[in-house]
């Protein structure tokens, strides 16, 4: 939990927001049994994590290269850093 809060300007975040493209995709099966995902969550609406860096840069985590039990590699693996 963070122990400071910063209000931001809601408007200028709104207009941030607006620029982000929104997908519905399916993870492909490799991944999706990689991370554990049962077959009821291989579809999802969301953001593409490299869109959000363009846009808000704080929002989005590296991470290091993945590699899935096929032997394909994902390097520099994003993550946007967001609460369930």
């Amino acid at each position: 939990m963070s122990n400071c809060c910063l209000q931001l300007d809601s408007n200028a975040q709104l207009l941030n927001i607006s620029k982000l493209k929104v997908y519905s995709y399916k993870f492909t099966d490799e991944f999706a049994d990689f991370a554990g995902l049962p077959a009821s969550a291989r579809h999802d609406t969301g953001v593409l994590a490299q869109d959000v860096k363009e846009v808000l840069p704080d929002a989005v985590l590296p991470s290091h290269s993945v590699t899935l039990p096929t032997g394909d590699v994902i390097d520099d693996f994003l993550v946007v850093n967001k609460v369930s």
